[in-house]
């Protein structure tokens, strides 16, 4: 149960080191970036993204060398409990689809100890790009309903 926990922190970790450094960044064998160099360093999914009515909630997305998506949207629910997907999106035109999302959730004791609780595996859904924001659609269990994200950093 602590693999998401580890995950976690790599997705923090790289994704500071990625935005603070501009670059890309090698990380357990595979090469991570925020830009394509063949579109001048720009990338329409991946980097940091909030939902526009709670930024609370987030979306984190990378790309990993060979095209593909890697992302995990958490959803804080209140001081003690969280809710992570985490999942590997092939790219369209203009969406990202996903079929192995694995949600996670997570309850912080009083001294933040979490137990985390596997609430399912392969799901599956879509993050649709409209302008410059992204809707999610959950296909498991209708998560994504409403939710709609932002970039965090101005495209």
């Amino acid at each position: 149960m602590k693999k998401i926990s580890k995950r976690v922190f790599i997705f923090v970790f790289l994704l500071q080191v990625l935005f603070l450094s501009g670059c890309s960044v090698s990380l357990m064998g595979k090469e991570f970036s925020v830009g394509n160099p063949s579109d001048g360093g720009r990338d329409r999914f991946a980097g940091q993204w909030v939902d526009e009515t709670n930024p609370a909630w987030t979306l984190d997305l990378y790309r990993d060398d060979a095209g593909d998506y890697s992302g995990m949207i958490t959803v804080p629910r209140d001081d003690s409990h969280a809710s992570f997907w985490e999942f590997h999106a092939v790219a369209g035109s203009r969406r990202l689809s996903y079929t192995d999302a694995v949600r996670v959730d997570v309850d912080y004791s009083a001294d933040g100890v979490g137990t985390e609780n596997v609430i399912y595996e392969e799901g599956h859904g879509t993050l649709k790009l409209k302008g410059e924001k992204l809707y999610w659609t959950d296909e498991k269990e209708d998560a994504g309903h409403g939710v709609v994200f932002v970039p965090l950093i101005e495209r």
